[in-house]
This record gives C-alpha cells, sequence and structure tokens, in this order.
C-alpha cells in the first residue's frame, strides 16, 4: 500500500532488516518477538543542513538554528520547527514507529515494517512500543489529518 499525500510519499509495505553489530549480544533481543511493534531511533544522516548543525555544535549553540521549517504537509507554507518531524533539526535524532515481523537471534537481526528512513540509516536504538505509549486525549495541528 502506498499512502500519498501531495508531494509527500510513503511505502507503508516496504519490510526492512535491522541487523545490530557484533557487539550486541543475540540475547539483547530476547522478549522482543513478544511485541507487535518497536520504536526506532535513528540519525537524519542524509540530512541536507548538515553544515548548519555543524556550525551550531562547533560554536556550542551559541549560533541560532533556523527556527522554522517547510513542512511538506504545508504544501511550501512554514511553520515553527518544533512543530514539525523534519528532518531539519539541531540534533539530526529520528524516531519512527514500525511494526516488528520477525526476530532472528542468531542472526542479530529484526525485521520490520512500516518504517520512514532510507536504506543504510545508522540506528541508534530499538524500543518496544507498551500501553504506556498510548495517549487518550491527544490532539494535533489542523494540517495533520
Amino acid at each position: 500500500m502506498i499512502r500519498s499525500k501531495s508531494n509527500l510519499i510513503t511505502l507503508i509495505s516496504a519490510v526492512s532488516r535491522i541487523v545490530f553489530r557484533k557487539h550486541i549480544a543475540p540475547p539483547a533481543l530476547e522478549g522482543l518477538d513478544e511485541y507487535s511493534h518497536v520504536w526506532i531511533f535513528f540519525i537524519f544522516s542524509r540530512n541536507t543542513n548538515s553544515k548548519v548543525v555543524t556550525r551550531w555544535v562547533e560554536q556550542n549553540g551559541s549560533f541560532t538554528f533556523p527556527p522554522r521549517v517547510k513542512a511538506p504537509l504545508l504544501l511550501g507554507r512554514s511553520t515553527g520547527l518544533f512543530s514539525t518531524r523534519s528532518p531539519h533539526r539541531p540534533n539530526p535524532i529520528g524516531l519512527t514507529l514500525a511494526k516488528l515481523v520477525s526476530v532472528d537471534m542468531k542472526k542479530r537481526e529484526i525485521v520490520v515494517s512500516g518504517i520512514d528512513i532510507c536504506d543504510a540509516t545508522p540506528v541508534l536504538d530499538i524500543k518496544p512500543y507498551n500501553p504506556a505509549d498510548i495517549v487518550e486525549d491527544s490532539r494535533f495541528a489542523s494540517w495533520i489529518d
């Protein structure tokens, strides 16, 4: 299934493998297969504003980071950086929720679907999705549907 919103296209049915490095022992994946979804923390490694981020870091945060971005869902209009999921951030860390398809402890890998990150993106951490993550009375910006 492909969900399209103007010029934003997200491939929802893609299946991806996350392979853990050798220093992550296979038992670290034990019990993960009991969950249906996982949070994936990653680095926006293909970020187009890396020079701005580098300048911000080198100046120890004293450089003023651009406070507004043009979110794809706003069709060219801009809004405050922290009201979007834009990769153009002072700290290029991303978060996505994925459906957990399988866990293979021997291969040190998990298979997930529904993610919105690029191939070979560096993954920082994986955390299970649990009932504490559900927000009953949530609200969203008017431009989110």
